[in-house]
């Protein structure tokens, strides 16, 4: 029984058909997750804080444009609020090392992710049933540098610069994994 999860949504969706050249699909998600860090504790440390109780949301908008020239663009816009981080503590007994939740879930939070991509595309009708389409991708347009991972253990890490010197950080918080820079990608395809 400790184990159960629960999780209710509401989702909201907004569809814009194709006419006048152009659609869209909006989309909004919000979440309310109930859970247990450690399902059931083995012990009156894992008992601390071990509810976690959050809220998560995410909107989601995505449309086509057929612009003049046979040129199709389709943009897409997400975000999404960071997911909670749980403070934890290294603790030593005479039983070993174990990490302890300090605080409720919540509390502190990873970053929000905002990320907006497009692709612009053109066909080229050949004999018969064959297509040829160009095309470009274009990734993090906004070149969001949110991070996606952060550390949740409290204390001290130490980092290498570029200068191969090193250098103590706070480690709470630290991001392990951040969003790729903005890229573009160039294509081609054949359709037969």
């Amino acid at each position: 029984e400790d184990n159960d999860s629960t999780y209710k949504s509401l989702d909201l969706t907004l569809t814009k058909r194709m006419s006048k050249r152009w659609s869209l699909i909006a989309s909004f998600l919000y979440t309310w997750r109930r859970e247990h860090w450690f399902g059931s504790p083995q012990n009156p440390n894992e008992d601390l804080n071990n509810d976690a109780n959050t809220k998560l949301w995410t909107f989601k908008a995505l449309g086509t444009y057929q612009a003049p020239y046979g040129i199709v663009i389709t943009p897409v816009l997400r975000h999404q609020a960071g997911t909670p981080v749980p403070r934890r503590v290294n603790a030593s007994t005479n039983g070993g090392t174990f990490a302890m939740l300090v605080e409720p879930s919540g509390s502190y939070r990873q970053d929000n992710v905002t990320i907006f991509d497009t692709r612009v595309e053109k066909y080229f009708l050949l004999k018969g049933a064959r297509r040829l389409g160009v095309f470009a991708d274009f990734f993090n347009i906004n070149n969001s540098n949110a991070a996606q991972n952060q550390e949740s253990l409290t204390g001290l890490r130490t980092v290498v610069l570029p200068d191969k010197s090193t250098k103590p950080v706070t480690r709470f918080l630290y991001p392990t994994t951040i969003i790729g820079p903005r890229i573009v990608r160039f294509g081609v395809k054949f359709s037969f």
